[in-house]
């Protein structure tokens, strides 16, 4: 996808050595990895009503508040997340919540 705009772009590039294009994939898949990770970490501090800072905080104290939002919200979150499987969108006060 992003290649072909690159060689429009910049045509040196068609002289790089096949070996530089494995570590650019490399790259861009670990950065996709850490973004998506990244948003999970939001999505899930979202759905169990963390407070915001909570995204911050070392990762035992994020689980120790988690273990007991889960006992609170997890019906409600595999609620939700089966509705997206199955194609019912959760509306916005569903996706946040009362706080």
């Amino acid at each position: 996808m992003v290649q072909h705009l690159l060689f429009e772009y910049l045509p040196k590039l068609n002289e790089l050595e096949p070996d530089f294009w494995v570590l650019y994939a490399v790259t861009v898949r670990d950065n996709y990895e850490e973004w998506t990770s990244c948003c999970e970490h939001l999505e899930t501090a979202i759905e169990y009503h963390l407070p915001p800072d909570s995204i911050n905080w070392e990762n035992e104290a994020f689980r120790k508040t988690l273990h007991k939002q889960r006992k609170l919200y997890s019906k409600q979150v595999e609620e939700r997340r089966v509705k997206m499987i199955f194609g019912e969108p959760a509306s916005g006060s569903d996706l946040h919540g009362d706080y």
